[in-house]
């Protein structure tokens, strides 16, 4: 492997790597509707609501450049189907994945994994959120695109 081949990898590894330690971080210590220990929630004032951005970007960041620099493992990545499809919905995935993650939350479903919550509502969730986005954007957005593009 290249120098440069590694650095890309690093890259890739290192942002993709930062954005899981990131997400299990916030979820250990804001779950869904919980307050911590110190009675702050994450909108309420929490000292990681100003700095979890911001290192979240940096890890984002990491992961772009790693493509930009052409990477041979993000090109396949990125321009793989299914990952095209999710940035085609992204933003119906944007507005309903905290809705209903909250409701399914409440809705008290079993636990498939006891060990493992933040996977088990990940189980629970990630299909319907993907439906419900879909169907989102198929019926809403994309009729409204297509009017704009009319024009």
């Amino acid at each position: 492997m290249a120098g440069s081949d590694r650095w890309r990898s690093v890259l890739l590894a290192g942002g993709t790597a930062g954005m899981a330690l990131l997400a299990w971080f916030i979820h250990i210590t804001q779950p869904i509707g919980a307050v911590n220990v110190e009675g702050l929630t994450y909108w309420g004032g929490h000292w990681s609501l100003f700095i979890w951005h911001s290192l979240f970007c940096l890890c984002i960041a990491l992961v772009v450049l790693a493509a930009a620099l052409g990477l041979g493992v993000t090109d396949r990545l990125l321009a793989n189907r299914v990952i095209m499809y999710l940035g085609i919905i992204s933003y119906s995935l944007y507005l309903w994945h905290f809705p209903l993650v909250k409701w399914l939350h409440q809705a008290k479903l079993p636990v498939l994994l006891p060990d493992a919550p933040l996977l088990n509502g990940l189980l629970w969730a990630a299909l319907p959120v993907l439906l419900v986005s879909s169907l989102s954007y198929w019926v809403v957005e994309r009729p409204f695109l297509r009017l704009r593009h009319s024009r």
